[in-house]
């Protein structure tokens, strides 16, 4: 009996010291003191009466915290009285930008940071990884993220961002002549 009340204090004392380990403690002592009573009084009517009466003052003790604990001075420090204003974890802001266009800011690997309509957003993709500044498009809205996926086009250039090659010979480098020396082969002598 007195392990069974040792392990209840442990498990009080863990709304105290959170950690898990006085709760752990609490169980296991609360567990050895039921197999000390099966072990001294078996199967009889003293077991069941200790078993019954367990549980119904765990109910009981539940009932209170819940009921009785927000009230008390050791309640009001733990639990939060009032509700918090202005602040609002609703996503419907977000709700309106599906089938919206936007660009990737990073690089989605696979969340990152997407311009949608003029907003800065964290976005998530469906499993690919995408290029910094790739046309991305808003499908869905999945755990207050905004999923998005690669829209068929390139990835977009930034004005900015001046391409190293030749446009004006078709796409690639004006010459490469003069890059490496010619080698000469050896010439034999005979």
């Amino acid at each position: 009996m007195t392990v069974a009340v040792l392990g209840v204090l442990c498990i009080f004392g863990e709304a105290f010291l959170p950690g898990g380990v006085l709760g752990v403690l609490g169980g296991l002592l609360i567990g050895t003191s039921f197999v000390g009573a099966y072990y001294y009084w078996q199967f009889s009517a003293y077991f069941f009466l200790f078993s019954f009466g367990f549980v119904v003052a765990g109910i009981l003790a539940y009932i209170l915290a819940i009921r009785l604990l927000p009230k008390t001075g050791v309640g009001k420090l733990i639990f939060l009285g009032t509700t918090q204003k202005g602040y609002d974890v609703s996503v419907a802001d977000e709700q309106d930008l599906i089938g919206k266009e936007g660009v990737a800011l990073s690089f989605l690997r696979p969340t990152g940071v997407a311009q949608i309509e003029g907003k800065r957003v964290n976005v998530v993709t469906e499993g690919e990884f995408i290029e910094k500044n790739t046309r991305i498009r808003v499908y869905d809205l999945k755990d207050n993220y905004l999923v998005v996926r690669r829209m068929e086009s390139q990835p977009q250039q930034r004005p900015d961002q001046s391409s190293s090659l030749d446009t004006t010979t078709g796409g690639g480098p004006t010459s490469l002549k003069g890059l490496q020396p010619e080698r000469q082969l050896p010439e034999n002598e005979t």
